[in-house]
């Protein structure tokens, strides 16, 4: 009988300790517009959110799953909370910054989602500034920015990512 109290005690706790996490991004703070949630991919409109700028209350993501064209979210303002799960279009203002808090930084891009047999894009001197997440694969994104005022494209380690508006992850 003692056994299965602790037990019933004790499952929470594992449950809890074993919980998933998801990759995380964030509305770049400059996006102004609403950011459209739909009932499924190409599906009803069924909301939408913004940023708060005055109050700088801004949104962040859980990015659950996601097709071409479109991320599965949990979609949150980051101080008061109000939440919402649904589907956004993939755009350029879905993304992330570099948790090196450099303004100019050296960052490498490579070519598939590991770091071995994959080739290596190192850009030096960039112009540190907002990173678009164009899709998850395990602890990699596939990420777009600007460099050298050109588009490039390569994935990157999650860890070099931070999901963050209003501070930095150092």
């Amino acid at each position: 009988m003692r056994i299965s109290v602790l037990f019933l005690f004790f499952l929470p706790l594992l449950a809890l300790s074993q919980e998933e996490t998801y990759p995380e991004a964030i509305i770049n703070w400059r996006f102004i517009d609403d950011v459209e949630i739909y009932s499924m991919p190409n599906g009803n409109l069924v909301s939408s959110m913004h940023n708060d700028h005055e109050n700088q209350n801004y949104l962040s993501l859980k990015i659950l799953t996601e097709t071409g064209d479109y991320f599965y979210v949990e979609m949150t303002h980051s101080v008061y909370g109000k939440s919402r799960t649904g589907w956004i279009k993939k755009s350029e203002h879905i993304g992330a910054f570099s948790r090196n808090d450099a303004e100019i930084q050296n960052l490498s891009l490579f070519s598939n989602p590991h770091a071995t047999n994959s080739k290596i894009r190192n850009l030096t001197g960039w112009q540190s500034g907002f990173i678009t997440i164009e899709k998850c694969q395990n602890n990699w994104r596939y990420v777009s920015l600007i460099y050298k005022e050109e588009k490039v494209s390569g994935w990157i380690e999650a860890d070099k990512l931070c999901a963050t508006n209003t501070s930095s992850c150092l």
